[in-house]
């Protein structure tokens, strides 16, 4: 089974349905878009309901933190891939300096829990002074 129009990653052998999809890659954010994603194959409305529950809540936060941490470059050719849950999420910029490809599918393999993505930090603000308004004082007229 080939991927939907052109997008994502080429499913692993045997595989009766994945979600696929091209993202915008910059700055190691990634941005799906609608019209460049899509489930193609065989699955009922629950095995669907599964797989995009368990993108959304577990395999994108967990994809965002790997690409950070492995330092995916949009001009490499690697594959990184998350697993657990009975699920694999796929991703690969394919050398195209701006896209990741991704592929999602069931993976009977992947059957402890997903890899928790670490706790982000968050960056504080610096403190800044306060300005103090001085009043304009005009000389004699």
């Amino acid at each position: 089974m080939d991927a939907p129009k052109g997008w994502g990653l080429t499913p692993p052998e045997g595989t009766r349905y994945h979600w696929s999809a091209r993202a915008i890659y910059r700055d190691f954010a990634i941005d799906t878009l609608w019209d460049r994603s899509g489930i193609e194959g065989e699955c009922s409305d629950e095995e669907r309901a599964a797989l995009i529950a368990w993108l959304d809540t577990v395999g994108f936060p967990a994809l965002r933190a790997q690409v950070k941490s492995e330092w995916l470059e949009p001009r490499e050719r690697r594959e990184i891939s998350i697993s657990g849950d009975g699920f694999r999420l796929r991703a690969n910029p394919n050398a195209s300096h701006g896209y990741l490809y991704l592929s999602a599918a069931p993976d009977p393999t992947a059957t402890g829990p997903t890899p928790k993505p670490p706790p982000q930090k968050t960056a504080r603000a610096p403190k800044l002074p306060k300005l103090v308004r001085r009043s304009r004082t005009r000389g004699p007229a």
